[in-house]
């Protein structure tokens, strides 16, 4: 896969985030994708199933945010009419992310924990990413849906060679799925392989970038929601570069 550096126009208007709230959607990761963009002077607006059509009539470009929560529900929430609404958002010059879940949920396909209880495996119809989306990456922790006992701070290197250390609970990384490459923002480094962690494609006039980590979660917010404290301490030391990469990536000033 190759390196690239994402290089967007910088806007001088408010950039317009909207934040999908509907079936599956963690509350905990919906309220810190609120936080986290209206810190960095964005306008946030919650979206639904219903009102996915508020999309195709946004000034571009703007962000729609996919949060944490599960795959399934929004799959079964949004549906093909919602998918084909969100691409046309993206080709016309919008901007999907999506974090853990909603990473998931815009590559070819999913193999979340495989021979267990939980699995789930099999295609996706959004497909902004020719990869398949794996997790979860650490035997040695336990996820639990609805639990902060699998949090962590995974260690991802940026194409700029900086460390940064960012919320991790139940998330994924890629690998090709055929011949076409994807760019990497972020890897792994403490994963086997160190696979991708971030990864951005240009669909149309916009473009997508998916994490497995979690960039919108704070220290702070984390520490309310009862994450491990040693947890917290390692975020905290790289929230500012965690921060001015995620505004670096989106263009946001």
């Amino acid at each position: 896969m190759k390196i690239m550096i994402l290089k967007l126009l910088r806007l001088k208007r408010k950039m317009l985030v909207f934040i999908y709230n509907g079936e599956g959607a963690s509350e905990f990761c919906v309220k810190e994708t609120i936080k986290t963009f209206s810190s960095m002077g964005c306008a946030t607006q919650l979206i639904y199933s219903d009102t996915l059509g508020v999309l195709l009539v946004a000034k571009k470009p703007s962000i729609f945010v996919m949060p944490g929560g599960r795959d399934l529900p929004y799959l079964q929430d949004i549906g093909y009419e919602g998918v084909a609404i969100i691409k046309e958002f993206v080709n016309s010059g919008g901007i999907y992310l999506g974090f853990c879940a909603g990473a998931y949920f815009a590559a070819h396909s999913v193999e979340f924990e495989l021979n267990t209880a939980m699995e789930v495996k099999g295609d996706r119809p959004l497909k902004f990413f020719p990869v398949v989306a794996y997790g979860t990456l650490y035997p040695e922790t336990q996820f639990v849906y609805g639990s902060e006992e699998g949090a962590r701070a995974s260690r991802v290197k940026a194409g700029s060679g900086q460390y940064i250390n960012v919320y991790y609970n139940g998330g994924c990384a890629f690998r090709n799925h055929g011949d076409v490459d994807v760019d990497v923002l972020c890897w792994y480094t403490d994963v086997v392989g160190t696979p991708p962690a971030v990864v951005y494609v240009k669909h149309g006039l916009g473009q997508a970038i998916i994490s497995g980590v979690h960039f919108e979660i704070s220290p702070e917010g984390a520490l309310d929601e009862g994450v491990d404290p040693s947890v917290v301490d390692a975020m905290e030391t790289t929230n500012v570069p965690k921060i001015l990469f995620m505004k670096k990536i989106l263009g946001i000033n």
